[in-house]
């Protein structure tokens, strides 16, 4: 490759990449995590069925499965935050001996 084929190579490169920086989209600050609840979150806690489906308080917000994708309320429906406080809800344990100590018996 001759000189000047390498320079204007390098610098069409240069420019696509600084082109690629400079009109690239905006970084947001307010980044939002999809955080789902986990199998064996779901598998353990009782849901609170809401809207036709199950929904489960996971992280100080509800959660709900829509085909194969888990989505999240906004706000809190009046309805959920009322069987929230009602101290429902509780977790089951099905493991072997107490779930206290974690020996078995």
């Amino acid at each position: 490759m001759t000189r000047p084929l390498q320079a204007a190579l390098r610098a069409s490169l240069c420019a696509t990449l600084l082109t690629g920086c400079w009109l690239g989209p905006p970084i947001r600050g307010d980044v939002e995590l999809d955080l789902f609840p986990p199998a064996w979150f779901i598998a353990t806690a009782f849901p609170f069925y809401f809207e036709g489906h199950s929904s489960y308080w996971y992280g100080n917000q509800w959660y709900y499965r829509d085909g194969g994708n888990w989505r999240s309320y906004r706000t809190e429906p009046g309805a959920l935050r009322a069987a929230r406080m009602s101290g429902g809800g509780a977790r089951q344990y099905y493991g072997r001996g107490h779930a206290g100590n974690g020996r078995r018996r």
